[in-house]
């Protein structure tokens, strides 16, 4: 079996309420809210499109990173959770459904590994 570098969660949402998508402030302290006792935030990197329209939001974590784009108009966002070690990205996964109000969603989820 090949090595395991980590765990990469993939998570595409709509939301009832678009309005929780277009605000940095809005969306980092749901994020953070989830996950700030299950990771280490090393830096942040945001950007908001403006109003009316969506964010970008990257987490650099200890144990790899984190990332959000949405897109309100289309009631849409994605997220990516990408770690390593004992961290279990899957535990964000409902958690975070539930900060935005999900109406629907796609989750993916992929073991990255180093090729044979």
């Amino acid at each position: 079996m090949a090595e395991s570098f980590g765990k990469h969660v993939t998570i595409d949402m709509i939301v009832k309420n678009p309005k929780l998508l277009e605000s940095v402030e809005e969306v980092t302290s749901r994020i953070e809210r989830v996950v700030k006792e299950h990771v280490t935030i090393l830096s942040r990197s945001f950007h908001d499109f403006g109003p009316d329209c969506g964010v970008t939001c990257i987490w650099l974590l200890a144990e790899s990173h984190i990332s959000f784009h949405s897109w309100p108009e289309k009631s849409y966002a994605a997220l990516d959770i990408f770690t390593c070690g004992d961290v279990q990205p899957m535990d964000f996964v409902q958690p975070i459904l539930d900060e935005f109000d999900s109406l629907s969603s796609n989750i993916g989820s992929h073991l990255r590994k180093k090729p044979a």
